[in-house]
């Protein structure tokens, strides 16, 4: 018993983690396509 909760709380703590790995990513690629889509509105200006 003691083994199968050791178990569900190790379980869920990687699976905090993943899901914390995912929201970094997903806020990184945000980030780059804000920079990015800026990025190309200064091209087209400068055009």
């Amino acid at each position: 018993m003691i083994f199968y909760a050791y178990f569900m709380t190790e379980i869920s703590f990687s699976w905090m983690g993943i899901r914390w790995q995912l929201n970094k990513l997903q806020l990184r690629a945000r980030l780059s396509m804000k920079l990015s889509c800026r990025f190309m509105h200064r091209q087209s200006l400068f055009r």
